[in-house]
C-alpha cells in the first residue's frame, strides 16, 4: 500500500530510523522477474555510481567484480565461485567436500596450497586465542571457527606440529581447506596471499564456470555486469563490487555517494521500501536498544494519534542523541498532544519550552515550569502537554 509506505517512511524519519532502514534496504535483494523496471533502473544506477566515483577521483573505494581479476575484498571461496550460491550446494562450508569443487581444486593444483594456508590460519588462531575463553566477543567476532570446533583444531595443530598424521587425513584436509576458503586478505591481514596464488584462483574460477554441469547450474547465480543478480544484495548490485576496506572511511563515503545517486534518480524510496520489507528480530545483537525503542514509536506514529505518550524510549539514549530524538518527535507531533518522560530535562530538549513540565522527586510531583498555550476556541482545541 503506497499510503502506508509513505506514512512508515515519514514516521521512521521522524524518529531517526531512516538511515538504518536505508542500510537494510541496501542489504536486501530485488527480484528482476517481479520488478523488471526496478531491475533495469538499478543496472543504470550502477553505471551512474561508477561515473560518480570517477568524478570524485575515488574509484579505488570500490573493488569491482571482474571475471579476470582476483577481488581482495572477497573471500577465497567467493572468488572461486564468482557468484551467489542458491541453497546449500555451494555454501562456503560445503565447498571442500563437494566432488565438483574438489575436482576443480585438484586439477588447478590448489588442494595442497589451500590446506597449507588453512593450517597457517589454524595455528595463528590457536595462538591468538589461547587465553581467550569461549563465548568472549573477540573470539566470536574474529575466529574462523566456532567454540565447538576449537578443540578439534587445537588437536589438529598439535598433531601437525608433531609431524603425525591423524586417523582421517582426508577429513583434516577438508577442514583446513574450509578455513582457507573463508580467508580475505583485506579483512584478516595474515599475509597469506601472493600474486601467483591469486592468478591460480582466478584460473580455478574460470574452470568452475566453464565446466559446471547443467545439473548444478541452478545452484549458483553468477555475477553479470549487464543484469541484476537476484541473489546478491542491492548494494552489491549497485556497486558491482565490494567496498575497499584498505581505505579508511570508505564504507561511509561510498554509502553517501550511493544515496546521492539514488536520490537523483528517484530510487531512494525504492531502497526504503526494500528495507521496510526486511524481517526484524528484536533479539538480534545487530539491533541497538535505541532502534528497538524507535520501532515502537513508529508503530504509534503511523496510526496518527491525537496524543502520544513516550516513557522509556529516550532513557536508554546518550544525552545528545536523546535531545535530537525529542526534537524530531516534537516536530512530527506539532498540533497534537505529546507527553515525554525523561530522566532529566536538558535545556536543548526544552527549546522551545514545553507547555508544562512536571518534575518528580522522591515520589512527589511539582510543576517547575509552565508556559501558557495560545488560546483557541474549545471546538478546535487540541490536547497539549
Amino acid at each position: 500500500n503506497p499510503e502506508i509506505e509513505r506514512r512508515l517512511v515519514e514516521a521512521s524519519t521522524a524518529v531517526g530510523l531512516d538511515r538504518a532502514i536505508h542500510a537494510r534496504g541496501l542489504a536486501g535483494t530485488v527480484n528482476p522477474a517481479r520488478e523488471p523496471k526496478l531491475a533495469a533502473a538499478i543496472v543504470d544506477a550502477r553505471r551512474a555510481v561508477r561515473a560518480a566515483l570517477a568524478k570524485e577521483h575515488c574509484e579505488d573505494l570500490v573493488e569491482p567484480f571482474d571475471p579476470a581479476r582476483y577481488n581482495r575484498q572477497a573471500t577465497i571461496g567467493e572468488n572461486i565461485l564468482f557468484g551467489v550460491p542458491l541453497g546449500d550446494t555451494f555454501r562456503e562450508a560445503n565447498l571442500p567436500s563437494h566432488p565438483f569443487v574438489r575436482a576443480i581444486l585438484e586439477a588447478e593444483g590448489l588442494s595442497k596450497p589451500l590446506a597449507a594456508m588453512g593450517l597457517s590460519i589454524a595455528t595463528s588462531l590457536v595462538e591468538i586465542f589461547a587465553d581467550i575463553p569461549d563465548g568472549h566477543p573477540l573470539f566470536d567476532r574474529f575466529s574462523f571457527f566456532s567454540a565447538s570446533e576449537r578443540g578439534y583444531f587445537e588437536h589438529l595443530v598439535a598433531r601437525q606440529g608433531e609431524r603425525r598424521r591423524g586417523p582421517d587425513s582426508g577429513r583434516d584436509r577438508e577442514r583446513l581447506i574450509s578455513l582457507a576458503l573463508r580467508y580475505s586478505e583485506s579483512r584478516h591481514r595474515l599475509g597469506l596471499l601472493d600474486a601467483d596464488l591469486e592468478a591460480r584462483l582466478v584460473s580455478a574460477r574460470a574452470a568452475f564456470g566453464n565446466l559446471l554441469p547443467t545439473s548444478l547450474q541452478p545452484a549458483i547465480e553468477f555475477y553479470d555486469p549487464t543484469t541484476v543478480v537476484a541473489a546478491a544484495s542491492l548494494q552489491d548490485n549497485l556497486l558491482f563490487g565490494r567496498v575497499n576496506h584498505d581505505r579508511a572511511g570508505a564504507e561511509a563515503l561510498v554509502r553517501r555517494l550511493v544515496r546521492r545517486v539514488l536520490t537523483e534518480r528517484g530510487l531512494d524510496q525504492e531502497v526504503m521500501r526494500v528495507g521496510l520489507d526486511s524481517p526484524l528480530d528484536p533479539r538480534s545483537p545487530m539491533l541497538a536498544e535505541g532502534e528497538i525503542a524507535a520501532v515502537d514509536i513508529v508503530r504509534c506514529l503511523v496510526r496518527k494519534p491525537d496524543t502520544l505518550i513516550v516513557e522509556h524510549a529516550f532513557a536508554i539514549l546518550p544525552p545528545g542523541v536523546a535531545e535530537e530524538a525529542v526534537m524530531r518527535l516534537r516536530r512530527a507531533m506539532v498540533g497534537r498532544g505529546l507527553v515525554v518522560v525523561l530522566p532529566e530535562l536538558s535545556e536543548g530538549a526544552n527549546t522551545p519550552a514545553f507547555d508544562v513540565v512536571i518534575r518528580f522527586e522522591r515520589g512527589a510531583a511539582s510543576v517547575s515550569d509552565r508556559r501558557r498555550a495560545p488560546v483557541v476556541p474549545a471546538a478546535t482545541a487540541e490536547p497539549v502537554a
